[in-house]
């Protein structure tokens, strides 16, 4: 980035962070979640309601909505459509959430953007002093409707918007969709989407409206009882994983560079088999995600879209998406996940195990996370795959646990240590980010690797660390676009 674009960048950013952001809220027991979709509508209506000038394929879930939402969007991209994308959160930069054609929006048109929004924001802040109505616009409602806006000004044939939080009060829920895909369900931001998975699935299939369908990655059970039972009140029909369509993920042999190979089938619209399929991101999970995004393109298919089954083949090919079990190439190799709740990090160790192995001898983990996650359940699905353990802290935002707590959780996990365990981890800590890696470089095993994980605010911060690296290792190591 320029200098140019990093004055801009910090211009809008520092706009936008002054403005309530949940994102970054710590957990105070005083503080109020005030979810509503009065302020971003008016925000909308104040712009003319770009959201309705293209149409909006809607993705929510627990987790893999990332991985969904690129690949359908390579799907449509492949298919020759110009596609808008609204990711949720960003990894390094703000910019990373608004993309068109592939490419983040540039440093000059989103100052701009940003810069347009303040007199409508100035005008709903006086409003909300004066009566009471709607509450000041927070940095996910603007961040939201810029990205609206931004769509409409580059006149983009599609969009894919990805949920921030829950789905139900979500800002994105202002979008009048083609199409709704709803991952799967799991426990996280309990606070705000309730303690169990049936009440966080109402949140979600809040999403769901009147006569559109769904695709749906939920298999069974109370999640997919309380999905089914509010489509059917909305006459939307679901698509359901392990029913209309299915998927069957190909073995991969451990410590290669082997891609993650599927065959999905099924009836979505029409009779649909598709065998031998690739898709570059990593770990058997991305099949079952990989086959979400094709049912989404089978029922845009059999609606007059054009798609067809090579440009489905080669979205999924070349979709890239950082953090997801992405590889820093060099020695010892080193992965970075945003894994931040029990589903997601189960799947992180199956395809950490399906990747390098099942030993752990001199294998370290790099792990941060924010403070309201079930850190000690994370831990104790990751402890047992690691021989080395570096807690560290997050500083860019002020929900990061603290080294203390983290080295207590981690504490209670080895006090219920056996035997058949294996020998202790060693637990170390650093002060931030770099600390952390450098530490581990220090004396890691060549022949082994070391995993980020834990949190997508430590992925952000280890990204650039990540990169120096990288660089500064191009004269030994032939890199690969791992590192973007």
């Amino acid at each position: 980035m320029n200098d140019d674009s990093s004055k801009m960048d910090t211009v809008a950013e520092e706009y936008l962070y002054g403005r309530i952001n949940y994102e970054r809220r710590s957990d105070d027991p005083a503080a109020t979640w005030d979810f509503k979709l009065e302020t971003v509508l008016q925000l909308l209506n104040r712009r003319g309601n770009p959201h309705w000038q293209y149409p909006i394929i809607h993705v929510a879930g627990t987790k893999g909505k990332g991985s969904v939402v690129s690949m359908i969007a390579g799907i449509l991209a492949a298919s020759g459509y110009r596609v808008g994308v609204y990711y949720s959160p960003h990894l390094e930069i703000v910019r990373e959430r608004i993309v068109v054609d592939g490419e983040m929006i540039r440093a000059n048109d989103f100052c701009a953007l940003v810069e347009s929004f303040r007199c409508d924001v100035a005008e709903i802040d006086r409003q909300s002093r004066e009566r009471n109505e709607l509450h000041p616009p927070s940095f996910f409602e603007i961040m939201t409707a810029a990205a609206f806006d931004y769509f409409a000004q580059r006149d983009v044939d599609v969009a894919v918007v990805e949920v921030g939080m829950g789905g139900r009060l979500d800002s994105t829920n202002v979008c009048r969709p083609v199409l709704t895909v709803i991952t799967n369900i799991g426990i996280d931001h309990q606070r705000q989407l309730g303690a169990t998975r049936p009440l966080i699935a109402a949140e979600k299939a809040g999403i769901i409206k009147p006569g559109v369908a769904v695709i749906c990655g939920v298999q069974g059970g109370k999640p997919a009882e309380v999905i089914a039972d509010v489509a059917r009140r909305h006459n939307a029909t679901v698509f359901w994983l392990g029913q209309e369509f299915n998927v069957r993920a190909a073995s991969v042999k451990p410590q290669t560079e082997e891609p993650t190979t599927f065959h999905t089938w099924g009836i979505v619209g029409k009779q649909y088999d598709l065998p031998n399929c690739v898709t570059s991101l990593l770990g058997s999970h991305q099949a079952s995600n990989a086959a979400i995004a094709t049912a989404a393109a089978q029922w845009l298919s059999h609606h007059h879209w054009n798609i067809t089954d090579e440009t489905i083949r080669s979205g999924l090919r070349n979709v890239r998406l950082l953090g997801r079990f992405q590889l820093v190439e060099g020695t010892p190799p080193v992965v970075l996940d945003i894994a931040h709740n029990e589903i997601s990090v189960r799947a992180f160790v199956r395809t950490l195990l399906e990747r390098f192995g099942p030993g752990r001898d001199g294998r370290t983990l790099i792990f941060s996370a924010s403070s309201d996650k079930r850190i000690l359940r994370m831990l104790k699905l990751l402890l047992p795959h690691f021989d080395r353990v570096i807690l560290t802290r997050i500083v860019s935002n002020p929900r990061g646990c603290e080294l203390l707590a983290l080295q207590r959780l981690c504490e209670e996990v080895l006090s219920q240590w056996t035997h058949a365990d294996g020998p202790l981890p060693a637990i170390e800590a650093a002060s931030d980010s770099k600390q952390a890696w450098e530490i581990a470089h220090q004396s890691s095993q060549p022949s082994t690797c070391i995993a980020v994980t834990g949190s997508a605010f430590l992925i952000g911060e280890m990204l650039p660390v990540a990169r120096e690296w990288a660089t500064r290792q191009r004269p030994f190591v032939e890199q690969s676009s791992n590192i973007e």
